[in-house]
């Protein structure tokens, strides 16, 4: 199972990548628009919460090439979207050790998420930078622990304090299924809503117009020639039937001939309970056994046919 500290990597991840997916996604400038004005609203609110890890979710969204370059999309926004990303921004840079972002969760009182790349660039940096035994010597470095030990006891301070949230399993379940971009298709989706050179676009298009007429004129003659052949082997398939089905009543025919070669067949009585005399009905079978006709009548012994005689009760 994966380590709850990888779960939150590719958690952070998985919301980047469905930020710059919903924007690159529209089509339409106006769309586009109000997703990137309501995902900043959304930025705003978990600042205000004191999500700083979400802040940095949606700015790494934000943020990515294929999002950027989006210009009408960004001039088209309001101007409080455009000063809140850059509040964020400040408050979220790398500059200096990310000081501002330190400055600001130093002062923070309520419960609070951090960004958790800063406590993990710290400890990477700690661990790489500084030898676990004191050089010369064979004695641990206990000046290493102590910086290790101080930014993780920055994390613990963090957890102490805990939001109050309710369950939202549906909505995480939506998000998986909403169909992650990778880099290469954000682009390419980011290339067709806005394109670099406007007319070479238009002539791409119509080269591709031209391009899938032709493709369809291919498929509608292929769907012609396979419901000529679909429309053959129907035909075909009527007439082996009608074949399968003669033969299955020549067979039934010779085996009655074979159980009585002298073509007699079975008597059934028909007349009431109450008279004590029942005429005798016969199923004439003829002696030629491809003769499909069956007659039935009263046994009277004038019929050229033989039929079988039941004495009355």
């Amino acid at each position: 199972a994966d380590s709850p500290l990888l779960g939150m990597v590719n958690a952070f991840n998985a919301v980047s990548n469905w930020v710059t997916a919903k924007i690159v996604r529209e089509v339409k400038l106006r769309d586009r628009t109000n997703v990137v004005d309501k995902l900043v609203r959304v930025m705003e609110y978990l600042h205000h919460m004191g999500n700083f890890h979400g802040v940095m979710q949606i700015l790494g969204g934000l943020n990515r090439s294929c999002v950027r370059r989006l210009r009408k999309t960004w001039d088209d926004v309001s101007s409080d979207t455009t000063k809140a990303v850059e509040n964020m921004e400040a408050l979220m840079s790398h500059s200096s050790s990310y000081k501002n972002y330190r400055n600001t969760i130093s002062r923070w009182s309520g419960p609070i998420l951090p960004f958790i790349g800063v406590y993990l660039t710290d400890l990477t940096f700690i661990n790489d930078g500084n030898p676990n035994l004191i050089p010369d010597t064979e004695l641990i470095n206990f000046k290493k622990r102590y910086m290790l030990a101080k930014v993780i006891q920055q994390v613990k301070l963090c957890q102490s304090r805990r939001f109050k949230f309710r369950n939202l399993h549906r909505e995480l379940v939506a998000l998986d299924k909403s169909g992650p971009l990778s880099e290469e298709e954000a682009f390419t989706m980011s290339l067709k809503i806005e394109p670099r050179n406007p007319s070479e676009a238009i002539e791409a298009m119509l080269i591709k117009e031209d391009q899938m007429k032709r493709e369809i004129e291919e498929l509608q003659i292929k769907m012609e020639n396979l419901e000529r052949e679909n429309k053959s082997l129907r035909e075909e398939n009527s007439a082996i039937r009608r074949i399968a089905q003669r033969n299955k009543v020549r067979e039934f025919w010779r085996g009655s001939a074979g159980q009585d070669r002298g073509g007699k067949g079975v008597a059934f009585f028909r007349g009431s309970n109450s008279s004590q005399q029942r005429r005798v009905v016969s199923m004439q079978i003829p002696r030629n056994p491809y003769n499909r006709i069956a007659s039935f009548g009263e046994s009277d012994g004038s019929s050229d046919m033989s039929s079988t005689e039941m004495l009355t009760s």
